[in-house]
């Protein structure tokens, strides 16, 4: 007897269905999809649904799942109740998911007997009863998606089960670093947006060392190539993280004891008054109330506003900035994406000091 667990709609699973054998076709092994590393994983043009015990619909339909902040959390952490079931289960858990995914959650389950399968194989339409999740309870943008609705305490009940199952596996992913440490979040690259000038990551860089140090911490950088089983086994036994707004937070949901989170941003007004804080990361608030959950992921979640001027002076876009902007307020996409951020002495003893006063 195969099991089948499947997100139907928000939480909801269904179960108990027989399939017949399907021809076998070659695995690929450690092949590079997207930047990651996938293992295990079915070539979504194939035929191989066959030996399967277990089966659960992890497929993505969120708009922006190939970014790593939404794959985490908009899919992941949403569907985790799929792969705590399968815990449950005896026998072979087969995974359906898209290859997005499959990198993420490949170093979560490495202790199961498990395969992955790609969501777009041909021998899935003949498996009666298998349905797909269109809709998650969470990031789901207005006008973007149907289906749209409230949230039920159960459904919020449910995401923060998901998050302690989440940091439960995350904490059998280790680290090379010696604990306890702070996470320092460097952002690195050419391309990259958001990177601290020189002088900035140097003050920052010490003042991070300084505190975590007096604490009895060391520090970790983190720089967003990391593969992923690192990236989630340097998060899971973390301390505390300091960084600029971005998508490696999201790894926050992979802390398998609570942490202490310095999130930098900017303001949005740009008459300068610095009121309006621009785009802050956003852990499916009204979907999961870490307020409400005695084992939430943090300790405490700070943010700090940079003065917009800086930002805009360090990169030279005055300009730019007025036509990028509406009803007094620069546009989210347009902060993100400057290249440079500024700090000021201030900035990192506020910073520092926040940090200090958590851990």
């Amino acid at each position: 007897m195969m099991r089948l667990a499947v997100l139907v709609t928000a939480g909801t699973s269904v179960f108990g269905i027989h399939k017949k054998p399907e021809p076998v076709i070659k695995l690929i092994a450690n092949s590079a999809m997207n930047g990651f590393q996938i293992h295990h994983y079915v070539d979504i043009t194939g035929h191989d649904c066959s030996g399967c015990d277990y089966v659960g619909g992890l497929r993505c339909h969120f708009e922006y799942r190939d970014e790593f902040f939404h794959r985490i959390n908009n899919c992941l952490w949403p569907m985790y109740d799929v792969v705590d079931d399968a815990r449950g289960a005896t026998g072979k858990k087969c995974f359906i998911l898209d290859k997005s995914l499959a990198d993420v959650l490949d170093p979560l389950v490495k202790d199961m007997d498990y395969r992955f399968i790609g969501s777009k194989s041909d021998c899935i339409k003949s498996m009666t009863g298998l349905r797909v999740a269109s809709q998650y309870p969470g990031g789901v943008l207005p006008g973007k998606q149907t289906g749209i609705y409230e949230p039920t305490k159960e459904m919020q009940a449910q995401m923060a089960t998901n998050r302690h199952a989440l940091g439960r596996d995350a904490a059998n992913v280790r680290t090379a670093i010696k604990q306890p440490y702070v996470i320092l979040i460097l952002r690195k690259g050419a391309d990259t947006n958001r990177v601290f000038d020189k002088a900035s990551e140097k003050l920052l860089k010490q003042a991070v060392e300084d505190i975590a140090g007096k604490h009895g911490f060391s520090v970790a950088t983190y720089k967003g190539d990391e593969s992923q089983t690192d990236t989630i086994g340097l998060f899971a036994h973390a301390s505390g993280v300091v960084g600029y707004h971005g998508g490696g937070y999201a790894n926050v949901l992979f802390a398998s004891k609570p942490m202490c989170v310095v999130e930098m941003t900017t303001y949005a007004d740009i008459d300068y008054s610095d009121k309006t804080l621009s785009r802050v990361i956003n852990l499916n608030d009204g979907w999961y109330l870490a307020d409400k959950d005695p084992e939430a992921a943090w300790k405490d979640w700070t943010v700090y506003g940079v003065p917009l001027r800086q930002i805009i002076e360090a990169n030279g876009d005055e300009k730019e900035l007025k036509k990028n902007s509406a009803g007094g307020l620069a546009d989210a996409e347009f902060l993100i994406h400057r290249k440079t951020i500024t700090l000021t002495e201030n900035d990192v003893s506020a910073v520092a000091s926040t940090l200090d006063k958590c851990l």
